[in-house]
């Protein structure tokens, strides 16, 4: 399986230059119990596909996820992302959707995949008798 996903480069307000990139394995795992209330709520957002208007609007309303993110993704430490105006966070929040998008859609893939999986009936076993 190939990934399509590269990493992106957003030019600061006060001209640094950031490197956002995708995540690797080991980030996406320790990411992962951050990142279950924003990928719960962008399944809801997501849905088929077809309408992702709000998709921002759940970035920005997961901030402890999003920060967790940006500092797992770019050379960004804490501070440097408190200091942020509000345009050059929107535009990382944007720019890390565009080097993750296969993390996020492989996520709610395996999401999906599991809820089909667990809504499934089960077989009874036969009662000897």
């Amino acid at each position: 399986m190939t990934s399509t996903t590269t990493s992106t480069s957003i030019q600061l307000t006060d001209g640094r230059v950031v490197e956002v990139r995708p995540f690797t394995f080991m980030e996406g795992l320790r990411l992962a119990p951050a990142l279950n209330p924003l990928l719960k709520a962008l399944d809801r957002v997501v849905g088929d596909g077809e309408d992702l208007a709000d998709l921002a609007g759940v970035f920005l309303s997961h901030p402890d996820a999003l920060r967790e993110m940006l500092i797992t993704g770019t050379s960004l430490q804490e501070a440097d992302l408190d200091a942020l105006s509000a345009r050059d966070g929107e535009a990382l929040a944007l720019a890390l959707w565009v080097a993750n998008v296969d993390f996020f859609v492989r996520r709610l893939s395996l999401m999906r995949a599991i809820r089909q999986v667990a809504a499934r009936p089960t077989e009874e076993e036969p009662v000897d008798g």
